[in-house]
C-alpha cells in the first residue's frame, strides 16, 4: 500500500460516528478481521469519550473562572 493511501485511511483525531465506521469497513477491503474492526469501534468510542470530557473540562474552567471574578 503506497504511503498516501496508508495517510489518507488513517486521519488522527477525526471523530467518526458508529455508522461511519460500518460504512468505511464496508468499503474497505484492506481491513483485516473483524479484531480489526472492533477495535476500531473501541478506539472511536474512547475518542468521542475524550472530547465529551474536553469540552465539560472547558466549561468547568469557563465556569470557576466566573466565579473568582
Amino acid at each position: 500500500m503506497p504511503i498516501q493511501k496508508q495517510h489518507e485511511r488513517f486521519q488522527p483525531y477525526q471523530v467518526l460516528t458508529h455508522q461511519q465506521i460500518i460504512q468505511n469497513y464496508k468499503n474497505n477491503n484492506s481491513l483485516r478481521s473483524e479484531t480489526e474492526f472492533n477495535n476500531l469501534i473501541q478506539i472511536t468510542q474512547v475518542n468521542n469519550e475524550l472530547n465529551q470530557l474536553k469540552k465539560e473540562l472547558e466549561q468547568h474552567k469557563k465556569e470557576k473562572s466566573q466565579l473568582i471574578e
